[in-house]
């Protein structure tokens, strides 16, 4: 999926993060945002999977699609296109890592348990993970948790994945 920025304009109370920013990510290709600790790169990506809207601007997918517009079903439908893989895995630390991957799929599909357990396989080979199904995120290393959560943002096999 191409996503583009068009003149974006973010602040936090009196500090200003975007003025007037544009950039466009190539459907197919890695983009990288590097900036400054502070810059606004997380902002970003939260603005592309549509968990924070500008100030003033646009985001515009598959040159036609203003995320800023999205509401109700349609937003919906998009968030299911889109991976986020956060800074710090964002596990939910009462569900086992099987549970934790394993939610968007009980929760988006229609996948019954033995498909679920199949396409859970699946990620945690991609990532390398193995063995670890029933500790808790507590239990596990920094660099486990990290491909836990990425095993979770491409479970459901997204479009685009954002990996901040």
């Amino acid at each position: 999926m191409r996503v583009e920025a068009r003149d974006l304009h973010f602040a936090r109370g009196e500090r200003r993060i975007f003025a007037g920013l544009g950039c466009a990510c190539p459907r197919g290709k890695i983009s990288v945002v590097a900036a400054a600790s502070g810059g606004g790169k997380t902002t970003l990506l939260r603005m592309i999977a549509c968990l924070l809207r500008p100030d003033r601007g646009s985001l515009v997918a598959d040159g036609h699609l203003d995320l800023t517009t999205l509401r109700g079903d349609d937003l919906a439908r998009y968030r299911r296109r889109v991976g986020m893989l956060f800074q710090f895995g964002a596990l939910l630390d009462t569900l086992s890592l099987y549970d934790n991957v394993a939610l968007p799929l009980r929760e988006h599909s229609a996948l019954d348990e033995e498909a679920i357990r199949a396409e859970v396989r699946r990620a945690f080979d991609a990532v390398g993970l193995e063995g670890v199904d029933h500790l808790l995120p507590g239990e596990l290393s920094g660099g486990m948790v990290k491909r836990a959560g990425l095993a979770r943002a491409l479970i459901e096999r997204p479009e685009l994945l954002l990996c901040d």
